[in-house]
């Protein structure tokens, strides 16, 4: 991540300062030299970055410099602003003495920080990857193994339901548990389970076969931030909507009691369908479900929590969704891995691809990022190798929720620099977010994110990264963005 922070700031330092026809005399040469160091860093910080998961000598090298690149940054935009509150030009701006003063002060002293921290790097932080490599061939060398994994996120996997095999047995199983009985009686089902184990992209596909069958349907996703009148309004509104009504003009002034009611009226006389996407908490359907009524009605929840998925009533079933097993893993694997010769493994990654199949645990989120990590790395059995050592190492905990964070941070680690910036600029947006593809291709260029090529203009290096990300299943494509672009 270091790295893309650095390249970004020379980016800005080439341009402003390099490029500047006035710069300060005897700065120049100081500004050329923390240029050149800043670019070294970047060959080892693109090793450093991804050791400091599991060296603290690393770690904290890797956040100085990510210190010192920002502290450089602050110097670019105080120049900036002198030259902006300068009512002469910029020739004046240079012979004034005061400001040559100050912008020469901070480029000397940002010089002694650079200084600094390379001969701290080269007192500690190149004795502790030389101990980290000799740890790391000894940890192959016993073949240690373990996983892990990430924290609350969207709730469904970052996969495609086109690159999804082996739900078609759940799929099957959970129709027949909604569909049971007779359909005038009133069923809930939870869909239970950690992150990464599929549970909407299993209902997403209950949901589209079955829907037909009914009077009226809704889908609610209910994030950890929603209120009870927010998601009372999208559920009356998408039951509204799949009946192709208009929409209520006073549906915002409502208030929570009115909207409960409302609920309850529409669906007297309908068979209707709802799915609750991601329930974080049980009070939440204490107070919702009073709005349906005890008839005609079927509801799925989606939820990660144990406590939620209790059965709260003889009506409330529990649909307990199980890692897939070792056989579907591995061809989700191959699928994905392996996509330029039809999902088939080559006899020399066999040994590698069945260990790191292992490793996922049967989650289809990790196993379809490792394998979409592994499908930029190529056919290289050292490459192959070290991916499943460096992974051995990072993992040395079987704990379900440990195992994914840890299979989406190593995915994250091997991005390339100028890839980091555009994912982590998703997370300025709120959780399940749709935004158009075009829309968010023009904010990592007006961002600085992309730099054009003398064959490519900037828009199309940046949708490049799009793909490139799409492609590694860090980012999920909805409708929405292919309509949008």
């Amino acid at each position: 991540m270091v790295e893309a922070a650095i390249i970004f700031f020379l980016r800005r330092l080439g341009y402003q300062f390099i490029q500047e026809g006035n710069v300060l005399s005897g700065v120049k040469d100081e500004i050329e030299w923390i240029k050149k160091e800043f670019q070294a860093m970047v060959a080892f910080l693109k090793d450093a970055d991804k050791r400091q998961q599991r060296d603290e000598t690393v770690a904290g090298w890797v956040k100085e410099v990510r210190i010192l690149a920002f502290n450089a940054e602050d110097v670019i935009d105080e120049f900036l602003i002198q030259m902006s509150t300068t009512h002469w030009n910029s020739l004046y701006f240079f012979k004034n003495l005061k400001i040559r003063y100050q912008i020469g002060s901070h480029i000397r002293k940002l010089k002694k920080q650079v200084i600094e921290v390379k001969e701290r790097k080269d007192r500690y932080v190149v004795n502790g990857l030389m101990m980290c490599e000799d740890a790391l061939a000894a940890s192959s060398y016993r073949g240690t193994g373990g996983m892990s994994s990430r924290g609350p996120g969207a709730a469904s996997p970052f996969v495609r339901e086109d690159n999804i095999v082996g739900i078609e047995h759940d799929v099957e199983q959970l129709m027949k548990l909604v569909l049971e009985g007779n359909v005038k009686n009133f069923l809930a089902v939870s869909v239970f389970g950690m992150v990464g184990l599929g549970k909407t992209t299993l209902v997403k596909e209950v949901f589209k076969k079955s829907k037909v069958l009914f009077d009226c349907h809704s889908w609610v996703f209910v994030s950890q931030s929603c209120n009870l009148k927010d998601v009372l309004k999208h559920i009356l509104f998408g039951f509204i909507a799949s009946r192709g009504e208009p929409a209520l003009d006073v549906m915002g002034a409502m208030d929570e009691g009115w909207l409960l009611e409302r609920i309850n009226d529409y669906l007297q006389d309908k068979k209707y369908l709802l799915v609750l996407d991601d329930i974080w908490d049980d009070n939440l359907w204490e107070e919702l479900k009073h709005a349906f009524p005890r008839r005609k009605g079927r509801i799925i929840i989606t939820t990660r929590l144990r406590g939620i998925a209790s059965p709260l009533e003889d009506s409330f079933h529990i649909y307990d969704l199980q890692p897939l097993p070792y056989e579907l893993a591995w061809r989700i694997f191959c699928k994905k891995a392996f996509r330029s010769s039809q999902g088939t493994c080559p006899d020399d990654l066999k040994e590698f691809a069945e260990a790191l199949v292992r490793k996922c645990g049967g989650l289809p989120l990790a196993i379809v990022a490792i394998g979409g990590l592994l499908s930029c790395k190529g056919r290289n059995t050292r490459v192959w190798q070290s991916v499943l050592n460096t992974l051995d190492w990072e993992i040395n905990d079987n704990r379900d929720i440990e195992r994914l964070n840890k299979a989406l941070l190593f995915s994250y680690n091997h991005l390339p620099f100028y890839l980091k910036y555009c994912f982590l600029y998703l997370g300025l947006f709120p959780e399940d977010y749709e935004i158009g593809r075009k829309r968010l291709i023009r904010m990592w260029v007006a961002e600085g994110f992309v730099e054009g090529t003398a064959q490519r203009t900037e828009e199309e290096v940046a949708n490049h990264y799009f793909v490139q990300l799409t492609d590694r299943s860090m980012i999920k494509q909805s409708l929405y963005m292919l309509e949008m672009w």
